[in-house]
């Protein structure tokens, strides 16, 4: 029999919210999942739960980040877009919202508070650097998680090749599989909101 071990690093979270209908030349995609009411679970980040406090205005600045001026993403199955919410009360949450497309009808779109994304781009970094089982037993993951559940995973196959996934969601999940160059741009994509973020902020 083959054994498994699993390393987690929990760095923080994400959280799964419908996404907006996809806008596509021809007939229409088939629906995405939506989530039920009854099962939405409170919001994780301050991003995500953010609201203008009454009698006041919301501005919301945001960059599409690693999108060119052709609208070609850098990194296919995920996009990644730096945000900050305010409102006239001084009131302000700021981070990024992570996409992941698994198909046309499983996505998810999860936040990563401001605070947060240091600390996942410093587990990216570790996870790139696992080239070899390092464990004593035939599987393992390597695995690092933000406070709303946005998932970076190292891992082995049945050929003991390591591979990489990341996944969003916490009631419904889209995962997608990345090679080591798509997770070097995905980390690409991650500094560059970081940047934006510290800059608007200073």
């Amino acid at each position: 029999m083959r054994t498994v071990a699993t390393v987690i690093v929990i760095l923080g979270t994400l959280q799964l919210l419908p996404a907006p209908p996809v806008i596509a030349q021809g007939p229409p995609p088939p629906p995405a999942q939506q989530i039920p009411p009854e099962l939405m679970l409170p919001p994780a980040t301050k991003l995500e739960g953010f609201m203008a406090a009454v009698d006041s205005l919301m501005t919301t600045g945001y960059n599409e980040v690693g999108k060119d001026v052709s609208g070609i993403v850098a990194l296919g199955p995920i996009s990644v877009e730096a945000r900050e919410m305010r409102d006239s009360h001084g009131n302000i949450a700021r981070g990024m919202i992570v996409e992941v497309i698994e198909s046309q009808t499983v996505r998810a779109r999860s936040f990563v508070d401001a605070d947060e994304i240091p600390a996942l781009i410093k587990g990216l970094d570790a996870i790139l650097e696992v080239v070899s089982n390092p464990t004593s037993f035939d599987y393992f993951e390597v695995r690092c998680v933000t406070r709303g559940e946005l998932a970076v995973t190292a891992y082995s196959n049945f050929k003991g090749t390591i591979r990489y996934s990341v996944q969003a969601g916490r009631v419904v999940t889209s995962r997608v599989v990345l090679d080591t160059r798509q997770m070097q741009v995905l980390r690409g994509l991650f500094a560059t909101a970081l940047q934006k973020l510290n800059a608007r902020a200073s």
